[in-house]
């Protein structure tokens, strides 16, 4: 038997990939529930990534626009891969938006990790 995951996440990427991430996302999570919005700081060399807080607050706008509950949160992480073990795990699903092949082949490289990834296309025609 399938069941939903028990938490739905989203990774930002541009605004527009984060909006049609954000309205998938909500349709597939439980009723009510918090989607877990990802912010990823890569860790390059060493260097402590400096955040964003322009980043967040337009996430928080996305989504009170979309009258989607979230919970915005900070990904320091040195690769892709981190945010899917340390912060969804085997049982959670990511959403993440795109508009081109990179985009699909980031989704594409985590499925094959044995996540469960939702690739949601932004059209061209998306606002």
């Amino acid at each position: 038997m399938w069941s939903l995951p028990f938490r739905t996440c989203v990774l930002v990427t541009t605004p527009r990939a984060t909006r049609q991430a954000l309205q998938t996302a909500s349709r597939i999570a439980v009723s009510g529930t918090r989607i877990s919005v990802l912010v990823p700081y890569l860790v390059r060399e060493g260097r402590t990534p400096e955040l964003q807080p322009h980043v967040h607050q337009q996430v928080e706008d996305i989504a009170r626009n979309l009258h989607v509950p979230i919970v915005v949160m900070a990904c320091v992480c040195h690769e892709a891969e981190d945010i899917l073990r340390q912060f969804v795990g085997r049982q959670g699903l990511l959403v993440i938006g795109g508009s081109d092949a990179q985009d699909a082949r980031l989704a594409e490289r985590l499925m094959t990790g044995g996540y469960h990834i939702v690739f949601s296309p932004v059209r061209a025609s998306a606002a």
